[in-house]
């Protein structure tokens, strides 16, 4: 595989902090499966980490065990120190930027084509099988609807175990018929639209990437960039089982 040259980006955002239950125990599972599942289904790709503000001593790349002997999927780390983050609008209350740190994923990214999604989110197996068919079009905009599932699937080691208890214990569906309606425009996909919308890197880059914290923080700016894509052109496919994301 040309490095340079992947067919898809996963880019992930986070940082070393504790936040939400042990978010680096969540990264770290986030890290395993995606490689694994990536390098199984012989997908070429690459897993951007952006660790975005790192506590002092407590940076990613110690905190974390990295994949070796990698054939199919390479990774990344990239650090936005905390001197950038004081800068920046929102850093006297918000230790990381979601918006903004996906976008310096985004910009660096090099595959055909770009997934953002959360540190959290688990794919199935179906659904990673999927993107090694390389059959994603440049002109769709891909979405899913997030099944939610206990803390527990962190316990399980071995990824069919993880992924079984996930497919067994869904509490809750994010489905299209939650999403924003908006008189006048067209009806599409926004709920949890921030864990799976899946663009070319061409379109990505035509839009500047993902709306950004300004003078607002990012509460929705994800389903706004639903529109912002289909605006441009981009044509909303909604996936369905068994090609899912499960969102611990």
């Amino acid at each position: 595989m040309n490095p340079d040259a992947p067919y898809l980006s996963v880019v992930v955002a986070s940082r070393n902090d504790g936040y939400a239950s042990g978010m680096l125990r969540r990264i770290q599972v986030c890290v395993d499966s995606f490689v694994e599942q990536l390098e199984r289904f012989e997908c070429p790709s690459e897993l951007i980490l952006v660790d975005w503000n790192p506590p002092e001593g407590r940076g990613l790349w110690d905190a974390l065990r990295w994949p070796k002997l990698l054939r199919r999927c390479t990774v990344r780390l990239i650090t936005v120190p905390p001197k950038l983050h004081a800068r920046l609008p929102f850093a006297d209350r918000l230790p990381i930027l979601i918006h903004r740190a996906r976008n310096v994923g985004i910009r660096r990214a090099r595959g055909e084509f770009i997934l953002p999604t959360s540190p959290d989110i688990l794919l199935s197996d179906e659904l990673a099988e999927w993107f090694g068919q390389r059959q994603l079009e440049p002109r769709n905009m891909y979405r899913v609807a997030r099944r939610d599932v206990p803390e527990k699937a962190l316990e399980f080691d071995l990824r069919e175990q993880r992924l079984n208890y996930c497919r067994d214990h869904v509490h809750h569906v994010n489905e299209r018929s939650a999403s924003y309606h908006v008189k006048g425009l067209p009806e599409l996909f926004t709920n949890a639209s921030g864990d799976f919308t899946l663009l070319s890197r061409d379109m990505y880059f035509r839009l500047n990437g993902i709306p950004e914290e300004r003078e607002f923080h990012s509460m929705h700016f994800d389903s706004v960039f639903c529109y912002m894509a289909h605006a441009a052109g981009a044509t909303e496919v909604e996936l369905t089982d068994p090609l899912r994301i499960y969102h611990v």
